[in-house]
């Protein structure tokens, strides 16, 4: 009987936490590639450098992997951005600033070349922030026509 009120407590203290996502793709957006990896990567270098955003480095997990002894296949994540368009964002909500700059990860997985990236929005949203929604909807735009570009779309 005392276990069974000490689970009951635990329950009820969990009950009132937020609960944690552990599926993260919900919030993802992705798109095929019709390139190979190679030409995709450089689309996707040419799009962000004609709308004057800063890449701040480039991720390689695919040689992370292989340092290590494994095989995860081609995978970078794309780290860029703007302090025009982040910094109102981080000042509405600081800890945003986990979620930015944007990130774009391309991969190839069995030879289907993909990007995929979070939805600032829905991301944002879910920081509480919602006076952003004028400013998500540009940079929305500007990461959908970036994607769609560097796929041959």
């Amino acid at each position: 009987m005392k276990h069974l009120f000490i689970g009951s407590l635990v329950v009820l203290a969990l009950a009132g936490c937020k609960p944690v996502m552990t599926d993260p793709t919900p919030n993802t957006i992705s798109v095929a590639s019709t390139q190979d990896f190679s030409a995709t990567e450089s689309s996707l270098i040419d799009a962000l450098a004609s709308r004057n955003l800063k890449l701040f480095t480039v991720v390689d997990h695919g040689a992370g992997a292989q340092s290590v002894g494994a095989d995860i296949g081609q995978s970078k994540l794309f780290i860029f951005g703007n302090p025009k368009a982040g910094t109102p964002i981080m000042a509405a909500e600081p800890t945003l600033g986990l979620e930015l700059p944007m990130k774009i990860l391309l991969r190839d997985s069995g030879g289907t070349v993909s990007l995929h990236r979070t939805d600032i929005a829905a991301t944002v949203r879910s920081y509480g922030v919602t006076e952003q929604d004028g400013r998500l909807s540009k940079i929305d735009e500007t990461l959908t026509a970036i994607m769609n570009e560097a796929v041959g779309q």
